[in-house]
């Protein structure tokens, strides 16, 4: 896996160097002014600016290159790697089905989440943080330590998801065997710090926009208007679609048939791995009786997938952008579709 992840980190090296982004401009840092250590403390801030004072030391204090940068990065997101490897081989181990397990790895080489993670960029961090998050919840409380490191870590890269995923950490977390006998306390905590997240965000925009909802739709519609101002190749509009369009838009698309280079095509490839695993998940979900037997883990993740697909549906509008967010929760949709898959195995097996 190492050396097709170091493949595409050159390949997503070379991306960068002929179609520029956002990654050239995260290591590239402008200097401003004299007095190096003054003015990375003061680029400490989240988002972009978080990057920014991430990289700062790297590439213009030891000077190293964005090829270098391109390879720590790449190191970076195959720690997040390794770690789903090892997710995924707890979870499937005791498969009676030889093949199970090695279809669970193969997902794990879906091309998307190894382009996007690549190279320097928020999307490697976002990965990272997600797998610290689900390791956590698999083995918790002995690694709780990593559920707070990863959600701290996607809080900084990018706020919004990290709220997401600690929203979605709180939903499933209340459910873990071993705080049966405190949920009567634990669950009424976590609502509240759920509505407390809510509350936050809404109290941060309103002072800036007023306390009503209309500064709501009007920085959705913003949103809308700023990416669909750049004229891309794989622009769409979202503002007209239903919300079956949207959705399958953000599951599904772009579709073999949207292909025009190669990018595309190697998109549109690998939603036909994902179309054909949701049919596996749905005929297994229904197979089960609607049972829906996945670890925590997985439902930490599948929480935090739904809950951005539908932020994504309503901010996005661009099918280049929308692979790259969706990229470090994605596969594991597949993941939990293979998994209720074995579900259904394991229920022949002992009948």
């Amino acid at each position: 896996m190492w050396v097709y992840h170091l493949a595409i980190c050159l390949v997503f090296y070379r991306y960068i160097i002929i179609y520029g982004g956002d990654s050239w401009r995260y290591w590239n840092i402008p200097l401003i002014g004299e007095g190096t250590s003054y003015h990375w403390l003061n680029y400490f801030g989240t988002g972009t600016y978080f990057m920014y004072w991430i990289n700062y030391p790297l590439s213009q204090i030891a000077g190293l290159g964005y090829l270098s940068g391109t390879l720590l990065y790449g190191s970076l997101s195959y720690i997040g790697f390794l770690l789903a490897f090892d997710l995924l081989n707890s979870t499937f181990a005791k498969s009676t089905k030889k093949y199970i397990p090695h279809v669970a790895l193969l997902i794990l080489f879906l091309p998307n989440v190894h382009f996007w993670t690549a190279g320097v960029g928020k999307e490697a961090m976002l990965w990272l943080g997600l797998m610290l998050v689900l390791l956590g919840v698999q083995q918790f409380p002995n690694k709780i330590i990593f559920i707070g490191i990863g959600l701290l870590l996607t809080l900084m890269v990018r706020p919004i998801q990290g709220l997401v995923l600690t929203i979605s950490a709180l939903m499933v977390l209340p459910f873990h065997k071993t705080l049966i006998p405190y949920r009567k306390k634990i669950i009424p905590i976590a609502i509240f710090l759920i509505f407390s997240i809510f509350a936050y965000r809404f109290i941060l925009g309103s002072l800036v926009y007023g306390f009503n909802l209309k500064w709501i739709g009007d920085i959705l519609e913003w949103q809308n208007q700023y990416l669909a101002s750049f004229g891309g190749a794989s622009s769409i509009n979202m503002n007209d679609y239903n919300w079956v369009e949207k959705f399958s838009t953000i599951l599904f698309r772009p579709f073999i048939w949207e292909v025009k280079d190669f990018w595309t095509f190697a998109a549109g490839v690998e939603n036909i791995f994902i179309l054909a695993f949701s049919i596996l998940g749905f005929w297994s979900l229904y197979q089960l009786k609607f049972q829906f037997k996945i670890p925590l883990y997985l439902w930490t993740v599948l929480v935090y997938g739904i809950l951005l697909s539908f932020l994504f549906s309503l901010t996005l509008n661009n099918l280049g952008i929308i692979m790259r967010m969706k990229s470090i929760y994605f596969p594991f949709f597949s993941i939990i579709a293979l998994h209720l898959y074995y579900e259904v195995a394991k229920v022949k097996l002992e009948k």
